[in-house]
């Protein structure tokens, strides 16, 4: 009976031995927790003795806050910059998966809203064409370069470049031109100076016969006049085709300096 007596009292001091410690704990950390790190009450904290680790808690707690601010602008910014630009920008982590991407390039690949593309692989959004992701994967090895690809009935020059730290790759770069109306507008050029060389080809000929026909007096001299009048008709169709050719050469140069175009 002792021996069950002792063994209760042993018990019962042991739980109240633990509701008072951990009464006291809570007594103790009470004022610490209570205390916030933005704004410490020196004159009221009780625990004199830890008022400069409490500061230097503040201190760190507020460099923080300003760096993750300071963070949050440049976010902001560079989404802003991303979002107003009409060339496509996307950037991949090292392992290839989509950080941002902007709505331009999400329309590029047929697609719409670009936020649900965020944090996949980069075959999200070329639909398995494996020749753009063959492409990106030299990024990813180190390697920056060019290629054009083309989808919808639209061709792009696709820039991509590593971004290192220390030769390490930390993630890609990607950036989208639309260059489908420059192609076309080279073609339309190369048929038009194929067209013009035909037709200047053809009064030049004209010209130069009549006029080997005169120099050499083998015209009639009731045929000058007539030879003449031809070689000054074909002259005024050449005129008119230089004409042309300068204005259509302003009309261009215009509109390269009106969309900033250079080649």
């Amino acid at each position: 009976e002792i021996g069950v007596v002792v063994l209760v009292l042993g018990l019962f001091v042991y739980i109240l031995s633990a509701l008072i410690s951990k009464r006291l704990t809570e007594n103790i950390i009470a004022p610490i927790e209570n205390t916030s790190p933005d704004n410490i009450d020196e004159e009221n904290f009780p625990y004199t003795e830890m008022l400069p680790f409490m500061r230097r808690i503040s201190a760190q707690n507020a460099e923080i806050k300003r760096q993750i601010e300071r963070v949050r602008r440049q976010k902001l910014r560079l989404q802003a910059v991303s979002e107003s630009m009409s060339e496509g920008l996307v950037v991949l982590d090292r392992e290839g998966n989509i950080l941002s991407v902007n709505d331009s390039a999400v329309k590029y690949f047929g697609l719409s809203g670009n936020e649900k593309y965020t944090k996949t692989g980069i075959m999200s959004l070329t639909g398995g064409n494996t020749e753009f992701a063959d492409n990106i994967i030299k990024a990813l090895h180190n390697e920056r370069g060019s290629f054009r690809y083309t989808t919808y009935e639209r061709t792009f020059e696709v820039f991509y470049s590593p971004v290192t730290d220390e030769e390490k790759v930390l993630g890609v770069i990607i950036l989208m031109f639309d260059i489908t109306e420059k192609l076309a507008n080279e073609q339309i050029r190369a048929e038009f100076t194929a067209n013009v060389s035909h037709e200047l080809k053809t009064p030049l000929t004209t010209i130069h016969g009549f006029a080997q026909l005169l120099s050499g007096g083998m015209a009639e001299k009731e045929d000058v006049a007539v030879f003449a009048s031809k070689i000054e008709k074909e002259s005024g169709r050449l005129i008119t085709l230089v004409e042309d050719i300068i204005e259509l050469s302003n009309l261009d140069e215009g509109a390269k300096g009106e969309s900033g175009e250079f080649d």
